[in-house]
């Protein structure tokens, strides 16, 4: 056995030794990607509504908001191309675009024989990917441990009734959304809903028939929505939309378009003694009403509460500033208004 080969066994003893100190899927996943010599991207597959979505990276110039819509962009997609992503043209090719790189390498994470994520080695001319795949292997049988003892649905980020994302991981992101706004001086809505007839539905049809009606109904607001607004779901009925860069204006459209959606649809065909259905919608945007993501947060939720038990739903109720308060910065609209005055 050579020095080298001899350094490579002990190099990877010690890293395999490092591994062993992660005790949930999400640091063991992180550890992974950091540690790595070479570029590596991480993807999480929500197979509703099947999205590829970025979540980890060591690469400096990734975009944080990198997401692929799989069966908008690949009508003809199946998860089976997962296996070979290279089988997936726009995946692909932006891949290499993106990173200016001719070939990567991916590996696919598989649990229960379906592909839940997806590493992007980006490949180097002359680099040496054996030890990659070899730190590959070990990970994925090391994590399997955790989803199997069922931390999976304790770190993942999705929501298993609605397929979207669920509570914990959009508030985070509602955090992170918040700061980049108020960084870059852009607006920041957040709007949250609920059906103003859930708890019926459930009493009379059920959970199951109730939560595929939902489950379509989130499909639906997917599709009309922008590639980085955030849809989150959580145990409490609600749903919510991360509106980043929209006003209040823009939002208070947003949520009428969805509330008159509803309203104007005919559901007899699914529950029939509940043909009209109805929604109640909280909004309200950062920086008129607010200067922190919680109280963002509270302040549309508390616009939710007004619509839905004070009003008996079906309407849009908008938070408003409290007397006296002075936003972070005006958005560029206020500003145009401003001067039009003057």
């Amino acid at each position: 056995m050579t020095v080298d080969n001899q350094g490579k066994i002990n190099s990877f003893a010690e890293w395999i030794k490092e591994l062993k100190k992660h005790n949930s899927f999400s640091s063991s996943i992180d550890f992974f990607v950091k540690k790595s010599e070479f570029p590596i991207l991480y993807f999480e597959y929500q197979s509703f509504p099947g999205w590829l979505s970025l979540r980890y990276s060591n690469h400096l110039e990734v975009e944080d908001s990198l997401c692929f819509r799989l069966y908008e962009s690949e009508p003809a997609f199946d998860p089976v191309q997962l296996y070979n992503p290279k089988q997936i043209p726009v995946f692909h090719s932006q891949i290499q675009k993106l990173f200016n790189t001719q070939d990567c390498q991916y590996f696919p994470l598989v649990f229960n024989k379906k592909v839940i994520a997806l590493f992007a080695f980006l490949y180097r001319t002359g680099s040496d990917s054996s030890m990659v795949w070899d730190q590959f292997f070990v990970l994925q049988s090391y994590v399997k441990e955790f989803l199997w003892r069922g931390k999976w649905e304790k770190d993942s980020p999705i929501d298993e009734l609605t397929g979207c994302f669920n509570k914990r991981y959009f508030l985070k992101q509602l955090f992170v959304e918040f700061s980049r706004a108020r960084r870059l001086q852009l607006p920041l809505s957040l709007i949250l809903l609920q059906l103003d007839q859930l708890k019926t539905l459930e009493s009379v049809y059920g959970t199951y028939k109730t939560g595929l009606f939902i489950k379509s109904f989130v499909n639906n607001m997917v599709k009309d929505s922008r590639a980085y607004d955030i849809l989150g779901a959580w145990p409490e009925g609600y749903l919510g939309f991360i509106l980043p860069h929209t006003s209040e204006r823009g939002a208070s459209m947003k949520a009428e378009q969805i509330r008159w959606s509803v309203e104007s649809a005919d559901f007899s065909k699914v529950f029939p003694s509940h043909g009209r259905l109805t929604l109640s919608l909280g909004l309200a945007e950062y920086p008129r009403v607010n200067r922190s993501a919680d109280s963002l947060f509270k302040s549309t939720l508390k616009a939710l509460s007004f619509a839905h038990n004070e009003c008996d739903g079906n309407m849009t109720a908008v938070a408003t500033p409290v007397v006296g308060f002075k936003p972070d910065f005006l958005v560029q609209n206020e500003v145009n208004n401003l001067r039009d005055l003057t």
